[in-house]
């Protein structure tokens, strides 16, 4: 709750356009006010994995039990307004990403 507080103070004050990255976004019952749009990053579930080993130096086995607490990805895809696929490179996501907000 405080997070959201926090985020959602931050848009309040915000002059034009605004981005709040969220995680576990769809797994609370929290909205963000006066948001445009919802997007969600998707990546296949054994990448997702695969990243979370690499970037908190914990097992495979721990990252897959992080995966199973999350939303699953239909819930995701079905609740946002846009979906990017992250299957690549960061620069691909960025790419993704500014193509997205040039499309606006």
């Amino acid at each position: 709750p405080e997070i959201f507080r926090r985020v959602q103070a931050a848009l309040d004050e915000a002059r034009g356009d605004a981005v709040a990255a969220v995680p576990l976004y769809f797994e609370t019952p929290y909205r963000l006010r006066g948001a445009d749009a919802v997007w969600t990053v998707e990546a296949d579930r054994s990448e997702r994995i695969k990243r979370v080993v690499g970037r908190d130096n914990i097992d495979r086995e721990q990252a897959k039990a992080i995966a199973d607490r999350q939303a699953e990805e239909e819930l995701r895809t079905r609740c946002a307004d846009l979906v990017l696929r992250n299957d690549g490179s960061l620069e691909e996501l960025y790419r993704r990403v500014e193509d997205a907000l040039a499309r606006r």
